[in-house]
């Protein structure tokens, strides 16, 4: 694997089929991690932006496999962990210092490093810049994209919002949803719905 690539992989594979935000990889605890029987990944995510009764919380994100090896999360997810996050690093929370995690990402030539969220948007965006968008459009974020590609694949909005840890049904029709034109198996849902080839991962009407 390049690291490189394997870098900007994982992290757009997370956000489009977890609707993970940058924030939401950045502050992924690898040790608390795990994957079940099935081959279910199951994502921990100290302290994300989400409250709950003002309170902080800690957020599970699933992601579930896929068929093909090619754009498997956890195929992916297992890869980079063997070859690049393999040191037991502890590393301060980006936002609230005296508490400390496992970063699941790091830098590709210091791998004792978790990146930052602006590091993962770079990331993100090489994979991004080969969504199909009509002339002088923005490239969208992966996460809205995952969440709108679900839909359009008939996954109901109630269980878009569960996985995305949506306040509400109309935060995703505000925020998330791109386009209207259209326990779940998002993976599938996500990256199942548009054909893909070598510069054509997805496309966005």
């Amino acid at each position: 694997m390049d690291f490189m690539a394997g870098n900007a992989k994982l992290t757009w594979l997370l956000a489009m089929v977890g609707f993970l935000c940058l924030s939401d990889l950045e502050r992924i605890d690898l040790k608390q991690c795990s994957i079940s029987q099935e081959d279910i990944l199951s994502l921990v995510i100290i302290a994300p932006k989400e409250k709950r009764s003002g309170m902080h919380i800690t957020k599970t994100g699933i992601i579930h496999p896929h068929s093909d090896p090619l754009v498997c999360p956890v195929n992916t997810y297992k890869a980079y962990c063997s070859r690049v996050a393999l040191a037991p690093v502890s590393v301060p929370h980006p936002v609230f210092p005296q508490v400390s995690l496992v970063p699941l990402l790091r830098y590709v030539h210091r791998h004792d490093q978790g990146i930052s969220s602006q590091r993962i948007s770079k990331y993100i965006i090489q994979v991004m810049k080969f969504v199909g968008r009509p002339p002088g459009a923005p490239i969208p974020k992966a996460r809205a994209l995952g969440a709108t590609l679900a839909a359009q694949a008939g996954v109901s909005v109630e269980n878009l919002v569960v996985q995305g840890n949506l306040s509400s049904r109309k935060m995703f029709e505000q925020f998330y949803r791109i386009s209207v034109q259209a326990q779940e198996n998002f993976t599938a849902s996500t990256l199942d719905s548009q054909p893909r080839s070598p510069t054509r991962m997805c496309s966005v009407q």
